[in-house]
């Protein structure tokens, strides 16, 4: 194995993640170009290009769960060649159930993004609903706003809503409703008035939504 020396300027960091209490391991950290894997403890080591601000993205994934994290968190390294922080992650959690009528469409995905006061960022986190449209994301504390659509190519519109949840808390009952769209036939046609084969088509509702 090649270790490459580090240029100049460039700071060594080394830390430790724990996410909700618990050490982070099998995460991944990354800040630019650099990335590294946390170890069972939570440990990691990265190379930084030089000091100032940079934010470190940590990854989690829970397979059994078809879940994933993704958290951006800030940090300030000073002009040292080594540089040693322990970082903590606070966590939520948010319950609820996605409702499509008496017709559920298959496989539904949840998505939330937010941010923090102290500026740590829930670049996303994901989650599948079970057969019953029930679902359970981790999030990080802060102004979260979580969203829900159809499978790709479907006709359900997406549904979202915005909530505020403290550290450690259980947020129950976020439920989102779908509501059926519908579906738009016709022809793509050049200016010549050739058939456009293979283009693709974007649609746009009056609240921004596309397909």
């Amino acid at each position: 194995r090649v270790r490459l020396a580090p240029s100049a300027g460039a700071v060594r960091l080394r830390g430790r993640v724990r996410l909700d209490g618990a050490p982070g391991s099998g995460a991944v950290v990354s800040c630019g170009e650099a990335s590294a894997g946390c170890d069972e403890s939570g440990e990691f080591a990265l190379v930084l290009p030089g000091p100032g601000d940079h934010t470190l993205t940590f990854e989690f994934e829970r397979p059994e769960l078809d879940e994933s994290l993704s958290v951006g968190v800030p940090l300030e390294v000073p002009n040292v060649a080594e540089y040693a922080c322990d970082l903590s992650i606070p966590l939520a959690r948010m319950r609820g159930r996605v409702i499509a009528g008496d017709e559920f469409p298959g496989e539904i995905g949840v998505r939330a993004e937010g941010e923090s006061g102290d500026g740590v960022g829930l670049l996303w986190s994901t989650a599948y609903c079970d057969a019953e449209g029930h679902y359970e994301l981790r999030v990080v504390p802060g102004r979260v706003t979580v969203s829900a659509g159809g499978p790709p190519a479907s006709a359900w519109a997406e549904a979202a809503r915005t909530v505020v949840v403290a550290s450690g808390q259980e947020l129950e009952g976020i439920d989102l409703t779908l509501s059926r769209g519908a579906r738009i036939h016709g022809r793509a046609l050049l200016e010549s008035g050739q058939p456009a084969a293979g283009a693709q088509l974007w649609g746009s509702s009056s609240d921004r939504r596309t397909s």
